[in-house]
């Protein structure tokens, strides 16, 4: 059975200090005497206390000042045009990653791998050497990038539903309820003529949720004004949207 491990109160007592001249002398602090430290340390040994790394790391960090902390990162990965804070609707995203992140103790930091130029593997060795951890990805239009990476390194989730295989932990919008509530809306205010009109890519992506909530609010209305959706391939197509539209 392992002895209770002495404590610094015990040693102080023995050595005739403070518990804080005890702990400042096993740290070898200059502002305590070198007789003193070297009493100490031998009433530390005949007690058998062992210092604890974990322990002093965290005593360390909580010594910096709250301006000079560095927190670990946390990871947001995506492969958009341009970062998350500059445009509207990922925005919203990287507020609500970045907020979360703060409050649990972490820094939140974007990486665009198209913007930047990264590769799978420069990624990984990126995060490895910063030891960053957490990696959260998100708006990714290619998914395929992730499979260069070994996941098993880190702790990883999905934001959306870009990401399929490996399949994450994720958080995503109920877009089935959203577009249900969005024709709710539209119809309580008056439009009668409710089109929807998507990216065939996304559809897919999404598994059919927004064509799903659509016909869904029709099929509750029971109404005949109503046009057939469109899901494009390609481009926009402004010439045939605005003849669906008449």
């Amino acid at each position: 059975m392992s002895q209770k491990r002495p404590t610094l109160k015990e040693i102080a007592a023995i050595a005739k200090v403070t518990p804080t001249t005890v702990s400042l002398a096993l740290r070898d602090h200059p502002r305590i005497s070198e007789a003193t430290r070297q009493r100490v340390r031998e009433v530390a040994a005949q007690l058998g206390y062992r210092r604890d790394a974990n322990l002093a790391h965290l005593m360390r960090h909580l010594r910096i000042p709250a301006h000079r902390k560095e927190y670990p990162v946390l990871a947001l990965v995506s492969d958009l045009d341009r970062r998350m804070d500059a445009d509207p609707h990922p925005n919203s995203t990287w507020k609500g990653f970045s907020g979360r992140a703060e409050a649990l103790g972490y820094s939140p930091q974007e990486f665009p791998i198209k913007l930047d130029g990264l590769s799978a593997p420069r990624l990984q060795s990126i995060l490895e050497a910063r030891g960053i951890g957490g990696v959260i990805f998100a708006a990714l239009r290619s998914p395929e990038f992730v499979k260069g990476m070994d996941l098993s390194r880190f702790a990883c989730a999905a934001i959306g539903n870009a990401l399929r295989d490996p399949m994450l932990h994720r958080a995503t919008s109920d877009k089935f309820s959203n577009t249900v509530l969005l024709c709710e809306h539209l119809w309580a205010s008056g439009y009668r003529r409710i089109g929807l009109v998507i990216p065939k890519s996304q559809e897919i992506r999404v598994e059919d949720t927004f064509l799903g909530g659509y016909l869904t609010f029709h099929f509750r209305h029971q109404h005949g004004e109503w046009g057939s959706p469109i899901a494009y391939e390609g481009e926009w197509n402004q010439a045939r949207i605005l003849d669906w539209v008449k």
